[in-house]
């Protein structure tokens, strides 16, 4: 279990119609890479339709309009990340947007989030630190998480893959060379 500030930690990935002025349409949470993932989309709330749908979001997610049509209302949405989450610090891929789309949700499902959104970066940076890890295994770990495959583009999937750079970056036995580059992220 990963933990920050004594707290287990929620990777929180979310994909959105758009990166500008769009809507997010599904979420995903990893609390330990070797359990995975769970992730879901998202219904578009009515007061969304005149928010912008890019084809090409579209066509990196895999995720249609035609699909989300049956997805979970945001009401419902925030109901199973609150299950899932519990009292997890929740940390996002990229608070600047994450955080905007995560407050849609909640606005749409007529509530308050009860909690504040962390940064990955930033608590990698202080995790890295706290348990005395190289910076450079941060570095490592991106680029043997990322280099192991196309990103996935999926909230739940792209969450795992967080999930799994932390683990590898504070893993007492990885040490980060650009001479011999292994690949551990699937054990």
């Amino acid at each position: 279990m990963m933990t920050y500030r004594g707290r287990r930690i929620a990777l929180v990935d979310l994909e959105a119609s758009a990166l500008l002025g769009g809507f997010p349409i599904e979420i995903g949470v990893c609390l330990d890479p070797a359990m995975g993932f769970e992730s879901t989309l998202v219904r578009p709330d009515p007061e969304w339709n005149s928010l912008f749908w890019d084809p090409q979001s579209e066509a990196l997610t895999g995720i249609g309009r035609a699909e989300l049509l049956t997805a979970p209302t945001a009401a419902e949405v925030c109901d199973l990340f609150e299950e899932w989450i519990g009292d997890a610090a929740v940390v996002v891929e990229h608070l600047a947007h994450d955080g905007p789309w995560l407050d849609q949700l909640y606005e749409a499902a007529g509530r308050k989030r009860l909690f504040a959104p962390l940064d990955f970066t930033d608590v990698v940076m202080d995790l890295v630190r706290e348990h005395d890890r190289p910076l450079e295994n941060v570095y490592g770990a991106f680029d043997l998480v990322r280099g192991s495959g196309d990103k996935p583009h999926r909230a739940g999937p792209d969450a795992l893959l967080l999930g799994k750079v932390l683990k590898l970056a504070l893993d007492p036995n990885f040490s980060w060379t650009y001479d011999d580059p292994q690949c551990p992220i699937d054990d």
